[in-house]
């Protein structure tokens, strides 16, 4: 008779193993749950506010294009539209020399 039984050591091993890796992630995703805390109206409202700043920018910038549009090309919005894409690509182009920041998106 074997009086150390292997099977029930590994057992015993692989049971401790597996209750401090629970306790771990366990410890870990209450640590995320009281950062998550943190969040309140000042976070909220600064964030909103930058959101509607950039869209009113955008939509100011739309306009005024489309008033260029009417203005110098008579409603044609070909020769803006073929030139806005060229642009844009060049402004992500100049700064790096490449186009990684298309990446991003």
């Amino acid at each position: 008779m074997n009086l150390f039984n292997h099977n029930n050591l590994s057992n015993n091993i692989t049971k401790k193993t597996c209750v401090n890796e629970w306790r771990l992630v366990s410890e870990r995703l209450m640590r995320y749950h009281i950062s998550m805390r943190k969040f309140d109206i000042k976070y909220f409202t600064k964030n909103i506010s930058v959101a509607i700043g950039i869209i009113l920018i955008w939509r100011g910038t739309w306009i005024i294009l489309d008033m260029v549009d009417n203005l110098i090309f008579g409603g044609n919005h070909i020769i803006t539209a073929i030139g806005g894409i060229i642009v844009g690509i060049l402004m992500l182009y100049l700064p790096e020399h490449n186009l990684k920041a298309l990446e991003r998106l």
